[in-house]
């Protein structure tokens, strides 16, 4: 196989995909993770096809949509007779970091409230490592709650953040982002994706919804100054909590 400079980058990030979900999808998703954090960095050739499936031991089908992809979120480009590469989004605008949806909540009237079932310091494991783009990384600080509004479940959320974001846990009470704001490290860029899911049994339970009911995702990734990913958050809404609404903007 022809040699590349982050072929061992790509072969952990393929054999870590996840197999819950389609299997394209979640490899899509770890190379994204790869290149949001420069791991794979602009101009990069990624291996062909048939060296993808070699690495993964995946379909060459499955390799060939999770390209695609990649694609489809302007990721990468193709190069006639020369192959896939990672685009350079430099000269893309910047995305204004997320007003806290508390705040948004409040504005129009509504009350919400946290149930926090997880907000603690762990050690930082390899799948903590790649979503966060930090190789090096030894501690995270690991956030799971439910999020009330009007006294009815709305979203179940598990965040991973840096410790450098988030120094002390005891400062996060309702909104992480009011902690984020006081450290002076709120994200000055996010990428937010939307997903149609089935929520899993744990989930439904926690969210007072059937199991196995359709439901919303979005997987949001956060970042500083510099580029780096201080925050990755995936929150699952309930059926019901149809209307989302996300204010951009300082």
């Amino acid at each position: 196989m022809q040699s590349f400079p982050h072929l061992d980058l790509i072969r952990d990030c393929l054999a870590e995909a996840d197999e819950a979900g389609p299997l394209y999808r979640s490899l899509g998703d770890g190379l994204s993770q790869l290149i949001e954090s420069g791991a794979l960095p602009a101009g990069a050739r990624l291996p062909s096809e048939r060296q993808l499936t070699d690495l993964s031991g995946k379909s060459r089908v499955t390799i060939r949509k999770a390209l695609a992809l990649l694609a489809e979120r302007g990721l990468v480009h193709q190069k006639k007779g020369s192959g896939t590469y990672v685009s350079d989004r430099a000269d893309s605008a910047p995305v204004p970091p997320v007003t806290s949806l508390t705040d948004i909540l409040r504005r129009q009237g509504r009350t919400s409230r946290t149930i926090w079932l997880k907000r603690h310091v762990a050690p930082a494991t390899y799948h903590d490592r790649l979503i966060l783009g930090r190789p090096a990384l030894e501690q995270v600080v690991r956030l799971e709650r439910l999020r009330l509004v009007d006294e009815r479940p709305m979203s179940l959320e598990r965040s991973t953040f840096t410790t450098e974001a988030l120094p002390d846990v005891s400062m996060i009470d309702q909104s992480i982002y009011a902690a984020l704001r006081a450290n002076r490290s709120l994200p000055s860029r996010v990428v937010q994706e939307v997903s149609a899911v089935n929520m899993v049994p744990k989930v439904a339970e926690r969210l007072r919804a059937l199991p196995a009911a359709a439901a919303l995702k979005i997987t949001r990734r956060g970042f500083d100054r510099a580029g780096a990913i201080i925050e990755h958050t995936e929150a699952v809404f309930h059926p019901e909590a149809h209307r989302i609404v996300s204010e951009f903007g300082s």
